[in-house]
This record gives C-alpha cells, structure tokens and sequence, in this order.
C-alpha cells in the first residue's frame, strides 16, 4: 500500500516544492568514446533530441541512471494480464510463481502499434523489456536481478508478442546520502514515502562491489530503480528504443515529464 502511494506522488509530481523546480537538463545519450566533447543523437523512430552531457562522470551520482518511456502516437501502453498478480513479486528474491509474465496492452489500442525495446504502462513495475535489451542486461549478469520471458497481447489485432521479457529486480541498496539527497518522509515514523532529488552516500557505494550495485533498487524508495553505465553504455550502442535514461545527478521528481 505505502509502495503504491509513494508512486503516485512520484508520478503525478503533487509537492508545492516543485513548482519552481528548474527544467531537468539531464536526460542525455552516452557517447561510445566517452564525454570529451558535445554530441547529440536523434532518434528519428520516437522524434526525440537526447542530449550528451560534457562534464566528466566523477562520482557516483553520474554514474548510474534511471529510465522512463518515451511515449508516441503508435507505441502501446501495457498492463499485466489478469492472470498476473505482481503482488506475487517477492520483494526480495527471484519469482517463482510464474514461469511466464503475461502483458496486453491497456484501453487504447494503435491499429499499427509501435513494438519498442521498452513498453511499459500505468502499472507499477508493468514494464516489458526486448529481447535485444534483455540480452544485454543478462550479459553483465547483475546480481539480484531476474529475467524472466514476456508475452504481450494485442487485442486489436489478436496478436501476441512473444520476443519480450520481464525484468524482476529485487537487489535493493539502501545509500541514499541523506544530507545531501531530497526527499519527504511519513510523519508517523519517518519512513521516506519520495524522492526528489537523488544523492548516493560514496562511502556505502565504495564498499559494495560493483557485481553488487550494477542493477538496484534504492533500498530507502524503491520505486526507483537505477543501472549501472556501462550497461547504459551498451544499451544505447545497441540503439534501443522507447526509452529514455536520466542519471541520479539530474534526477528530480518530475523527471517522468521532461
């Protein structure tokens, strides 16, 4: 329950705090041969301009990114089947309880639907991965995470979709910097229910090894969930589509909207 209203208040962006919140200028491509100079990509599929961000990656908030969809007229917004209960997701281990993660795409159907390398819906954690994006991730076999093969129903043209899959994290961190981060907590036990701003404690970070922190969850708010760059990296080489990547530096609450 307190999962859930912690993702709406992340996703809707309702703190009075954010009004006056600059524009997030964060959301950026890699370059393969590093950050030495500016260099723009422009991903003509989702008309979408991604910026390469010039300073250096020095510390640990610029080293790890979170991710949002890019939404267009013909990509398809998911939810899980009514077979699925993501309820069942234990928090911390793998899922055992299927086999197979069953999506079909929510109320609004394109006619010719946009089969991105990222779908994902209203649901929380409804979020379907290509098999170009999940061989990828599996190749760096990140710790605590899980992949698990996807189906995604088309209704509208009675089609289903078999080449996906899901992505089940359940390695959470807790190294959040509380003095430097921003967020908001429950006035009944000081609980943190969202962040705004994301700031990594270096000192936890430098004692976890990297197998160990290549794929998380913020063990404070797990809503967030942050990969590594050298798996960004490989992911953009690839040129996966439908998503967006936003480094824990620039990382605000309304980044979804940006």
């Amino acid at each position: 329950f307190f999962r859930l209203i912690s993702t709406l208040i992340h996703n809707f962006d309702i703190s009075k705090s954010y009004k006056n919140r600059k524009k997030n200028v964060g959301d950026f491509l890699i370059s393969k041969k590093g950050l030495s100079r500016y260099r723009t990509f422009f991903s003509a599929k989702h008309n979408n301009l991604l910026n390469i961000k010039k300073e250096a990656m020095n510390n640990f908030d610029n080293e790890y990114y979170t991710f949002f969809p890019i939404w267009g007229n013909n990509v398809p917004t998911i939810d899980f089947n009514e077979d699925i209960d993501s309820f069942d997701f234990p928090e911390d281990g793998p899922i055992t309880e299927y086999d197979t993660i069953k999506f079909e795409f929510e109320e609004i159907k394109p006619k010719n639907p946009d089969m991105c390398d990222f779908l994902s819906g209203t649901e929380p954690d409804g979020e379907a991965f290509s098999k170009k994006f999940a061989d990828i991730v599996s190749s760096f076999s990140p710790k605590g995470n899980q992949l698990l093969p996807a189906t995604i129903y088309d209704p509208k043209n009675k089609k289903t979709y078999n080449d996906y899959f899901y992505l089940h994290t359940y390695n959470r961190l807790e190294c959040l910097d509380r003095e430097n981060a921003e967020y908001s907590t429950f006035s009944s036990d000081g609980r943190i229910m969202a962040v705004d701003k994301v700031r990594f404690n270096a000192g936890i970070m430098e004692n976890t090894p990297l197998e160990e922190r290549l794929i998380f969850r913020l063990g404070e708010w797990d809503v967030l969930r942050f990969i590594h760059k050298s798996i960004v990296y490989k992911l953009i080489e690839a040129g996966v589509t439908g998503i967006r990547f936003v480094s824990a530096a620039d990382y605000h609450a309304g980044s979804a909207f940006d």
